[in-house]
């Protein structure tokens, strides 16, 4: 019985294809990464750029009113972009708190009124907490977080 193996010919062959198919298919793997990756730091970029080229957002004094212990703070948003959020957070000495106040239109002010009637402790400070919206994606500003430490009582 003669045994036959295939020729040096076709292994070559074969061995150049595979070689060939394993290479497109990391090359679309990668090259499929790496657009994700740059078109998600691209949105990123831009809402960065729009925070602290754009974004002007201005508050009075907040206070603190009635027995409830109501939250009372005015918002303005002097830039021509929508705050698609905004959150304020509420931080005590007892715990931190966030709520979502919703939409900050632009060249419009808000009054919010919240109600801390559950005991949250004492009041040290407020955070605004504003987020964005260019085209698809949707970021916060890190660069434009405000923090406020002076807390009036209700005259």
């Amino acid at each position: 019985m003669k045994k036959r193996g295939i020729s040096p010919l076709i292994a070559t062959v074969l061995l150049i294809g595979m070689t060939i198919m394993v290479s497109v298919i990391v090359f679309t793997f990668v090259r499929t990464t790496i657009e994700d990756k740059t078109s998600e730091t691209e949105m990123q970029s831009n809402i960065l750029l729009a925070c602290s080229q754009t974004l002007d957002l201005e508050y009075n004094d907040p206070i603190i009113c009635g027995a409830d212990q109501n939250l009372i703070v005015t918002v303005w948003n002097r830039s021509p972009i929508d705050v698609v959020d905004l959150k304020i957070q509420v931080v005590s000495n007892q715990d931190s708190m966030l709520f979502e106040s919703g939409v900050l239109n632009s060249y419009n002010k808000e009054l919010y009124d919240i109600d801390l009637s559950f005991g949250v402790g004492d009041i040290s400070s407020i955070i605004l907490i504003p987020t964005l919206e260019l085209g698809d994606s949707e970021g916060t500003c890190p660069g434009e977080v405000i923090n406020i430490n002076d807390i009036l009582p209700c005259n």
